[in-house]
């Protein structure tokens, strides 16, 4: 795990694919087929394949945020926390492919 600038000057944590594929497959209860999958296609990567995510619960979280900003710009929005309940475990809302590796990705 190393930390990176982005170019917004944030602080990144930089997950080899052995952290991810570990965090992936203690989230996935030792699913391997599962956790590969989704580290080698939804982590959030950059263009040269440095992953930004340690676990689906990380991607959860990402999206959660995205989806809670534009929440924000209308009535009653709901919290990051809520709509986070709603994409943990994949249990009531699971994105597409694209959009688990596309949203919130700055």
């Amino acid at each position: 795990m190393t930390k990176q600038k982005s170019a917004q000057n944030e602080a990144l944590t930089v997950y080899s694919f052995d952290e991810a594929y570990q965090g992936a497959l203690d989230y996935f209860k030792g699913d391997e087929l599962a956790a590969k999958v989704w580290v080698t296609k939804y982590a959030l990567k950059d263009s040269f394949g440095n992953i930004y995510e340690r676990s689906p619960e990380d991607m959860h979280w990402r999206i959660a945020n995205e989806i809670a900003r534009i929440e924000k710009k209308y009535p009653n929005p709901m919290s990051a926390q809520e709509i986070y309940e709603l994409l943990k475990d994949f249990k009531y809302i699971v994105p597409q492919g694209s959009p688990m590796s596309g949203i919130g990705n700055n």
